[in-house]
């Protein structure tokens, strides 16, 4: 089994964050409720007694935040599905990349990189003697059509629904293999084969992407290519222990600035 050098925390980190701002959420607008009720009802007993609406205005503000922070609930209940859709789909990869890969392998599992302004969040980083696979993992249904070049692509999730725009996970991948290269360089470790890979975990996932510059694969996929990989130069142990090193301290200085 491959080792696991670094868990996920970024997309669990979001969630716990999305739920304490939904619970502060409900509170408020329990308690901005009962305000309004209250500003509505005294203000127009006191309209009708003095002609002043002063106070009924406050309870139509009231009920305006408490309508905003209903909605930001809503919001918060979307973007959860779609951060529990992402941990799921890392989650799977890394189950079967431990699984499948032998003890040569080191899997590190949300990088947080920076190579000079630039800074990036990589899915999967695998060390092995073959060299440094840069996974980005997505967890998309439907037809996604678009090109290697192109900024963003069109999801059609259903049909006769109107497409939504993504970003080009290719492009998203070359720019974090592009930072990986640099920051490998600077660390004194030159010429190392950095492959970039994107990885579709729904087998609902239809590709129209004419000659990717960038292997698109499931996972099962994605492990069989990584296994069975065999490129122009391979790393020997002192490489590749040496980059497993530096990413451990990378990961830990990177955990300890988030913390």
């Amino acid at each position: 089994m491959a080792r696991i050098m670094s868990q996920e925390s970024s997309l669990t980190r979001r969630r716990q964050s999305l739920a304490r701002e939904t619970r502060l959420l409900r509170v408020l607008f329990r308690v901005e409720v009962a305000l309004a009720g209250v500003l509505w009802v005294t203000g127009s007993v006191w309209y009708f007694r003095s002609g002043q609406a002063t106070l009924f205005w406050w309870g139509c503000a009231a009920a305006v935040v408490c309508g905003a922070h209903a909605l930001r609930v809503r919001q918060n209940a979307r973007e959860d599905r779609i951060v529990a859709a992402g941990l799921r789909g890392e989650t799977e990869v890394t189950r079967r990349l431990h699984a499948a890969l032998d003890r040569t392998h080191y899997v590190f599992n949300d990088v947080q990189l920076a190579f000079g302004r630039s800074r990036g969040q990589i899915d999967h980083l695998v060390v092995c003697p073959q060299g440094v696979f840069v996974i980005e993992t997505k967890n998309w249904r439907g037809r996604l059509v678009g090109t290697t070049h192109a900024d963003r692509w069109q999801q059609f999730r259903k049909r006769g629904e109107a497409p939504v725009h993504v970003s080009n996970p290719i492009r998203q991948v070359q720019r974090q293999a592009a930072m990986l290269t640099g920051a490998l360089k600077r660390a004194g470790f030159d010429a190392i084969p950095i492959i970039p890979l994107v990885v579709f975990l729904s087998a609902h996932t239809t590709l129209e992407v004419e000659s990717p510059a960038v292997p698109l694969l499931s996972p099962a996929a994605c492990v069989d290519m990584i296994a069975r990989h065999t490129g122009a130069s391979t790393l020997g142990e002192d490489q590749v222990s040496g980059i497993v090193e530096w990413l451990e301290r990378a990961t830990a200085a990177s955990r300890g600035k988030r913390s």
